[in-house]
């Protein structure tokens, strides 16, 4: 768990550090790839060219932490009271 030196979780950025752009049999058999639809590679080959969607990043928090410093407890959070 990351903090920061005032306590707050730190928000972690996670992202590929660059988009596949080639297709997934040219990525897995480490061939070059012409980025066509369907490729000469797998065209030749006569293997399904699948091509996957590039992701966008995404923020979270690396622990749960409450939305806003210093907020009271939720209605659910607090304990019931007893009708007994």
């Amino acid at each position: 768990m990351k903090r920061t030196n005032a306590g707050d979780p730190v928000m972690v950025i996670h992202r590929p550090a660059r988009p596949a752009l080639s297709c997934r049999p040219c990525r897995e058999k480490k061939r070059r790839c012409d980025r066509n639809k369907p490729c000469s590679s797998c065209s030749q080959r006569d293997i399904p060219c699948v091509y996957e969607e590039r992701h966008q990043f995404v923020q979270r928090p690396v622990e749960n932490a409450p939305a806003q410093v210093g907020a009271g407890p939720t209605p659910a959070d607090s304990t019931p009271s007893s009708s007994l």
